[in-house]
């Protein structure tokens, strides 16, 4: 195309500019036309895919609707609400049962002695390891560079620290609880870097789970810690453990500033301040056994200091059970346990007939909204007098009147669409056909109070006019579920694998299939958005043919621009020799 220079009637005072536009204007009407046909299939397009979402989101309705879980929901209430809460799953079965909890999950915990927030803790080239991991110190190390450091490896750890200024310690504790929790910390001289002073008893082999050392008969016994001149008393069962005295005193932390455990066997006291600590009994067996009746040794002093979390421990309808967790699960019931209970709770698991209600009329009013769209889309008429305006139509038009014509312009674009016809029809099928298979007593979504037209206490409901919408008469299916639980949810879940035909499928599975056959016409038909080619489905092949006609059309227009300015550059240079001759003539005849 060669570049024509466009000087408009300066010798023949014609507008070649108008001229020139009327002479293409049979080629200009076609170009338009065909951009009025695209924005015709884009919004076609549109509409189409908006369609599809809402038949997709039907289908994952309906997949959800196959799966047995979905009418299998339990309510579960406690007795004891405050001390242990329960929540039923689809596997636990209607009953009550009783739960006591005798302790509750920990994690392991270790405090520092008084740390000053400018005192120098290690040194740099010094490291120390947290369950086997190692952190390297690279210059002087405070307490708050030392949490920083610790909680830097917490993913890896599983332990967390903290510094309070006001307390002046640094505080270790896990992110989990049971007996797995630990913290295990090694390297050169802990326990004065940490100021973790212990003082121990001497007995060997003890561990949380070793059973309390009792003298003769096993009788109760009480047990006193003296830390300075204040006595701590606990009393002690026959079934208590090793770690139930050490989580009594643990207990006590905040007002004794010592914390217990077992470390290489042994009862140790974390004894930071450095107190005077004793322990007194009438049960001079038991003090021996737990390494408790000599003179502690304060000098102990670890090069490794290591605590363990403790376990939950229930008794479930008299068997005893233990959980790193205070959430577990036991018979389909998720259990949490808040605290320890006096007394047996009451668990009591029921059908949730509600639940099972609003899962199967959600599914219902989401099945009517995408009824009463698509009976919209396909009954709109078309009205031919509203086609996408040209560029120069816009031009003379403001943005409110150009948004009104085109509200009116996409109306009608899907009316009799005979995809979205037979989809209708299939949906309606799904619900009107027979199923085989039932049970002898409930064989039809009918009985359980499901139909496109209900006559509930002489009140009508649904007709033809509703061109398919699904009415629920909630007494008769509410009773439906909480009497035949098992077979309603067969009348939505059956699936006899017979692929000819659909008699011996429940609901659910129907309309799935049903949704997923629309599904591809439409695809096929417009695409998705994530469609990577308009060569991939019918419109997109229609809009680029479109497109590569526009573009023919637009060259042939330009060239035949071009052709006609020079045709009338030409004459106005004709001309302008014309009116040079003319004036000459006329001086030599003057």
């Amino acid at each position: 195309m060669v570049s024509v220079n466009r000087l408009s009637g300066l010798i023949s005072g014609m507008d070649t500019d108008s001229l020139v536009k009327s002479l293409v204007s049979s080629q200009s009407s076609k170009v338009n036309k065909m951009k009025q046909q695209q924005q015709l299939l884009e919004w076609k397009r549109a509409d189409y895919r908006d369609l599809n979402s809402k038949v997709l989101d039907l289908r994952n309705s309906a997949f959800n609707m196959k799966l047995q879980g979905s009418y299998l929901t339990k309510s579960a209430t406690s007795s004891q609400d405050g001390a242990v809460s329960v929540t039923g799953t689809s596997s636990a079965n209607a009953g009550q049962y009783n739960i006591e909890v005798s302790s509750l999950a920990k994690g392991a915990s270790l405090t520092s002695g008084v740390i000053g927030a400018n005192d120098v803790l290690y040194a740099n080239g010094e490291s120390m390891t947290i369950n086997g991991q190692t952190i390297t110190f690279t210059g002087d190390t405070k307490a708050a560079d030392l949490v920083n450091l610790i909680n830097a490896k917490s993913t890896d750890t599983g332990v967390k620290a903290s510094y309070d200024t006001t307390m002046q310690r640094v505080f270790f504790s896990t992110m989990k609880t049971g007996t797995s929790a630990q913290i295990d910390i090694g390297g050169a001289s802990v326990a004065s870097k940490l100021k973790l002073a212990s003082a121990a008893g001497t007995s060997q082999g003890l561990t949380t789970t070793s059973a309390i050392p009792f003298g003769a008969g096993g009788a109760p016994q009480n047990i006193t810690l003296k830390v300075g001149s204040k006595d701590y008393t606990y009393s002690l069962s026959a079934t208590d453990k090793v770690g139930d005295l050490l989580n009594k005193i643990n207990q006590d932390f905040g007002t004794t500033g010592i914390t217990a455990q077992v470390d290489g066997g042994r009862i140790v006291l974390n004894n930071p301040s450095g107190q005077a600590v004793s322990f007194t009994s009438g049960d001079a067996t038991m003090l021996a056994g737990l390494g408790l009746d000599a003179a502690l040794d304060t000098a102990y002093n670890p090069t490794a200091v290591k605590t363990t979390g403790q376990n939950a421990k229930v008794k479930f309808n008299g068997v005893e059970g233990s959980y790193e967790s205070n959430t577990f699960s036991i018979s389909g019931m998720t259990i949490t346990a808040k605290t320890t209970t006096t007394s047996p709770a009451t668990l009591t698991v029921n059908q949730d007939t509600d639940a099972v209600f609003k899962t199967i009329k959600d599914f219902v009013d989401k099945y009517n909204t995408l009824i009463d769209t698509v009976n919209t889309k396909v009954s709109e008429s078309y009205d031919r007098d509203y086609q996408p305006l040209t560029d120069e139509q816009k031009e003379a038009m403001s943005e409110d009147d150009i948004k009104k014509w085109e509200e009116k312009a996409k109306v009608g674009l899907l009316s009799r669409d005979s995809i979205l016809s037979s989809g209708l029809s299939s949906f309606r099928q799904a619900f009107s056909e027979g199923m085989t298979g039932m049970s002898s007593t409930m064989n039809s979504l009918a009985q359980i109070g499901i139909s496109s037209t209900l006559n509930t206490n002489g009140v009508v409901q649904g007709t033809y006019l509703d061109k398919g919408k699904i009415y629920i008469d909630e007494a008769k299916l509410k009773k439906a579920i909480a009497d035949n639980p098992d077979e309603v949810m067969k009348l939505f879940t059956a699936n006899d694998g017979n692929s000819t035909t659909s008699s011996g499928d429940g609901l659910a599975v129907r309309l799935y299939d049903r949704a997923d056959a629309i599904i591809t016409k439409i695809t096929a038909k417009a695409g998705t958005a994530a469609s990577s080619s308009l060569k991939s489905y019918e419109i997109g092949k229609s809009m680029s043919d479109l497109t590569t006609r526009i573009s023919r059309e637009e060259v042939r227009i330009a060239d035949m621009q071009d052709r006609y300015y020079t045709q009338f550059a030409r004459m106005e240079s004709y001309l302008s020799k014309m009116n040079s001759q003319s004036s000459w003539l006329s001086q030599q005849t003057g």
